[in-house]
């Protein structure tokens, strides 16, 4: 008799520890479903890949927040109720079958989190590909190592500026955007008044966001590689290692060889994403990052706002190591990457003027743009600037999934349709 009650109890409590199990897993993975859902539409496996390979140093306060609420705290929470339930229940006569019960429903809640998440996904897509051969790279992809590049007498420098997030899409429909008011008017005059790699005359367009291309370092990688940012699972883990694909031959390793002084400025830490690592080793970059201009002075040692410092003090910055590089004589190759118009609606600085009816990423992408050709004008004003090459890129479409939806002034079918979406260069 003794006996079967301990095993009763005894099957009691592994019905009742898969219950909290299973119901701790499905919550917490629909719910980051639901974070997901708001920030990233399109989001492909390869990118969750690399996304699992790189440190999440440095990522924004506001988004690890957001998924802390959504995601982590609620399902720590169910998962303490239910705990605290079942303790008490556990005189109850029905705890048993309740338990299995629950243990069982659980358990399918969290399988279908599973199969959805590979329908979302394309994860029989992704198998199929991985299968595949591909003569993509083979077909379109150029060494520069068995070619044969030759550099003037006098080397032009050159100025990159990787813009976050920014879209052609931003401009209205009589430029090829997808706006009933251009939230970048100071961007798509600039495209207008000077080359740009795609589109006809008059229109603003850019190059359209292929796999592996779709975040930050991904859209680095191959702006300045020439190469997809496909990264085996059990291979290249970016933050983590010393070295970032050290077989490729990228811009930054041409430039180097050529007696280039090489910069990359970003408001945010250089470690997230592998961004130090990879620039550092292709051209050996000085990287000037947030922990940087904590450490010299240039910002308070506890100052952080949005991803580290904003785009007012970037381009403050970006003017006086512009002005230094250039004072050498030695050709220069400087790049940067803004950050505020990162998703989800953007940092809101000083100089931004609510003019979009309480839409707070267009107010943020208008603000970029000003600051942006006031920056291109400062540019122009300098001595360097007859030999110097500017080059504007998105460096990726955006992640605000709220923005594509309708909001006042802005087509209700939303901002692009994927894959068709441009990268403004």
């Amino acid at each position: 008799m003794e006996k079967e009650k301990r095993t009763r109890r005894k099957g009691w409590r592994v019905a009742a520890v898969l219950f909290v199990l299973f119901t701790g897993l499905a919550a917490f993975s629909w719910l980051t479903w639901l974070w997901q859902a708001r920030h990233w539409d399109n989001i492909k496996l390869i990118e969750i890949f690399s996304m699992l390979k790189i440190s999440v140093e440095g990522t924004s306060e506001v988004i690890m927040r957001d998924f802390w609420l959504t995601a982590v705290l609620p399902s720590a929470a169910l998962i303490a109720v239910l705990t605290v339930t079942l303790i008490l229940l556990r005189r109850w006569k029905g705890v048993r079958l309740f338990s299995r019960i629950g243990a069982a429903v659980a358990f399918l809640a969290f399988v279908a989190a599973a199969v959805f998440a590979a329908y979302r996904l394309d994860l029989k897509g992704y198998l199929n590909s991985s299968a595949v051969e591909s003569e993509f790279i083979e077909t379109h992809y150029v060494d520069p190592n068995t070619v044969e590049l030759k550099f003037p007498e006098k080397k032009r420098n050159l100025i990159y500026i990787w813009l976050e997030s920014v879209e052609s899409t931003y401009s209205d429909k009589e430029h090829g955007g997808a706006f009933d008011r251009d939230v970048i008017p100071e961007l798509t005059a600039i495209a207008a008044e000077n080359p740009t790699f795609t589109g006809g005359e008059g229109i603003v367009n850019g190059g359209i966001s292929t796999l592996g291309t779709t975040w930050t370092m991904g859209a680095l990688f191959a702006q300045t590689s020439g190469l997809p940012l496909k990264i085996p699972i059990t291979n290249n883990s970016m933050s983590f290692q010393d070295t970032f694909f050290p077989g490729v031959t990228t811009l930054g390793d041409i430039l180097a060889d050529e007696g280039y002084q090489q910069a990359f400025l970003i408001g945010s830490d250089g470690k997230f994403g592998g961004r130090r690592v990879y620039f550092t080793e292709h051209g050996n970059y000085t990287v000037w990052d947030h922990p940087y201009s904590q450490q010299v002075g240039e910002i308070p040692a506890d100052y952080k706002v949005w991803w580290g410092y904003e785009d007012q003090r970037l381009f403050t910055f970006a003017k006086k190591h512009i002005t230094d590089m250039a004072a050498t004589g030695e050709p220069f190759n400087f790049s940067m990457l803004t950050v505020d118009t990162h998703f989800p609606d953007g940092y809101v600085c000083p100089l931004c003027d609510d003019n979009y009816e309480g839409s707070q990423y267009s107010m943020v992408m208008s603000c970029s743009s000003k600051q942006i050709a006031e920056f291109l004008d400062w540019i122009k004003a300098q001595s360097f600037y007859e030999n110097t090459t500017v080059v504007l890129s998105g460096d990726h479409i955006t992640m605000n999934v709220d923005y594509r939806r309708y909001r006042p002034g802005l087509p209700a079918q939303g901002i692009y349709r994927y894959p068709e979406s441009r990268s403004g260069r």
